[in-house]
């Protein structure tokens, strides 16, 4: 019975949190929503390939360090060094597949910033679940808690944060017209994806010889965080100038012109749709959404010229 009940409540204390803050960053993408069926791959994917392939490849190469190196040792470079340099270039496979096979809906930064954020959030929803059965197991429900709370709240955007980089390198190749930065944006979203992640895997690993390096983790995950939020809002700003530009030329009533460009859902939700019930409200948040499409399609006309296909 305490089996069934630790499995449960470590079900639910990895999948409520993750669910939530994946919610959290889908709603930040206000204008042009993405595609559930692109969603769903990149949470998929950073819950079931990318876990099991890193954790395929880490345990390969951790028999030759378990042979050389002490168990301190081992444990500091396998969670320091060889986790991130793992996990980051495997949970970007998704991010990037979707850049190249999706690329008319990979429009700009904070598109990159959603897609990372959900292939982490699928990583450490599996990652989670993995670490709270085999706490329950090893240290019982007084060492279950504070595992639980550390990787589900405390920490619990570390794997969006680091995949959000690379998002957001991706993000800045398809707005440039420079190729040189269209190649090394992303190569430098990944390093910095694999450095922030090192960073926090060494400070929580030092914490049993000095609990000061876990501030390190918390500086690390919280201060990336708060800039992913500020460049959020200039994304915000970024959209809103490209749908008052491409839409200014479209016969649109007023009242839904200013419904596209607002972020606050019940101004996109006319008074008499509530009034009639919310059958009507999926098609006008469609139409929002066609509109907001419209803008960011003749944006693309504008930068790159006609598309043949």
């Amino acid at each position: 019975m305490t089996i069934v009940v630790g499995l449960l409540l470590s079900v639910i204390a990895a999948a409520i949190p993750t669910l939530l803050y994946a919610w959290l960053v889908w709603w930040c993408d206000r204008y042009e929503r993405e595609p559930w069926p692109l969603i769903a791959i990149a949470f998929i994917w950073g819950a079931l390939p990318a876990v099991l392939l890193s954790a395929f490849i880490e345990l390969i190469l951790d028999i030759p360090l378990s042979v050389l190196l002490s168990e301190p040792s081992r444990e500091l470079i396998a969670a320091g060094i060889l986790a991130p340099i793992i996990e980051e270039p495997i949970k970007g496979i998704a991010l990037v597949g979707l850049f190249l096979l999706a690329s008319r809906e990979f429009d700009n930064i904070l598109d990159g910033i959603v897609y990372g954020a959900l292939v982490g959030f699928g990583f450490a929803a599996t990652e989670n679940l993995l670490y709270f059965l085999s706490t329950l197991w090893e240290r019982g429900w007084m060492g279950w808690l504070p595992v639980v709370l550390l990787r589900s709240v405390v920490f619990g955007f570390n794997h969006a944060l680091f995949t959000s980089i690379l998002g957001v390198g991706l993000g800045i190749a398809r707005l440039t017209r420079w190729r040189w930065l269209r190649w090394t944006a992303p190569l430098a979203g990944l390093g910095g994806a694999i450095l922030l992640h090192a960073f926090h895997n060494l400070g929580v690993q030092l914490t049993g010889r000095t609990p000061l390096t876990l501030l390190v983790s918390l500086l690390v995950d919280w201060g990336g965080v708060w800039v992913l939020i500020g460049v959020i809002l200039l994304s915000w700003h970024q959209e809103r100038g490209w749908i008052r530009e491409f839409l200014a030329d479209e016969i649109i009533p007023e009242r839904d012109r200013r419904a596209v460009l607002s972020t606050r859902f019940w101004e996109r939700i006319p008074l008499l749709a509530q009034v009639i019930g919310l059958a009507r409200h999926p098609l006008r948040q469609e139409y929002y959404q066609l509109l907001a499409e419209l803008a960011f399609r003749k944006r693309h006309l504008a930068r790159s010229g006609p598309d043949p296909a």
